[in-house]
């Protein structure tokens, strides 16, 4: 899949970059944005970012992995003790 770029426009300068980037991938939690954020897979102008930074108009955001990736989630491990199950 294509990597994907965005400009900040005035509309939504101002909001965090977790939420920003969540605006454009629904389908993505923002915890998942978040994680992704921190392992530097979507870069503000060229520089990794907290999830907190405020974007800016013109600001530009591009991921710098597959998009796959964005849609992928980690494995889980589940120990779900008293029950006899552990995943």
């Amino acid at each position: 899949m294509p990597l994907k770029s965005f400009t900040v426009t005035e509309s939504h300068a101002g909001k965090r970059l977790d939420l920003f980037l969540q605006h454009h991938f629904q389908q993505v939690s923002r915890n998942r944005i978040q994680s992704l954020l921190a392992d530097g897979l979507a870069l503000v102008n060229g520089r990794q970012e907290k999830p907190g930074y405020k974007v800016k108009a013109g600001d530009r955001i591009k991921n710098v992995t597959d998009t796959q990736v964005f849609f992928s989630e980690r494995p889980k491990k589940y120990c779900l003790t008293g029950y006899g199950v552990v995943r």
